[in-house]
């Protein structure tokens, strides 16, 4: 459960000051995911409540602490915890839920956060750049260089058929990329 706190991998102790960093370490959540850290809460407050009652007092836990730990849960998934109360059974269902939902969707976001750009924006720079090469440098060659004829009219259809792809085809890059 205290690995929860590192912001890297090579972490050995807890500084004084706990930092979020905006994007954890991948080799983190991979230690978190392997070591399933939610299950700490699960197995102590589910399986091994009534060994650890004592030590584990809830009623020690200040009422405003309580207070925001509910509503950090059900700003999580609101239907998970919605008629849930501040007791052991709410702490081992937040920690079954932290192991099987948040850590792998975690994971998750970061395996597709690490690909580099999305389809749709290197479309869009291959288009770009075909039109700057042929609507723009093309265009200028044939008039600097006195390129022939037949250099115009390529610049000129490779400029119709890419506004004619944009017409009929990126409407469904578009769809695509509002899905996912």
């Amino acid at each position: 459960m205290k690995s929860l706190l590192y912001t890297s991998a090579r972490d050995k102790k807890i500084g004084e000051e706990i930092k979020m960093p905006a994007v954890y370490d991948k080799r983190l959540t991979e230690k978190w995911l392997e070591h399933k850290c939610g299950s700490g809460l699960w197995y102590y407050f589910g399986y091994k409540y009534n060994i650890y009652k004592e030590a584990l007092d809830l009623d020690n836990v200040y009422e405003r602490h309580q207070e925001k730990i509910m509503k950090l849960a059900l700003s999580i998934d609101n239907d998970t915890f919605e008629d849930s109360s501040f007791n052991e059974v709410f702490l081992s269902k937040l920690g079954e839920y932290a192991t099987n939902e948040i850590l792998p969707k975690l994971y998750q976001f970061q395996e597709g956060s690490e690909q580099k750009l999305p389809k749709l924006v290197r479309h869009l720079y291959v288009i770009s750049l075909c039109l700057l090469l042929f609507g723009v440098l093309l265009p200028l060659g044939v008039s600097l260089f006195a390129l022939p004829a037949i250099a115009s009219i390529l610049g000129v259809s490779v400029i119709i058929a890419i506004v004619f792809f944009i017409a009929t085809a990126f409407f469904q890059f578009l769809s695509k990329a509002a899905q996912v």
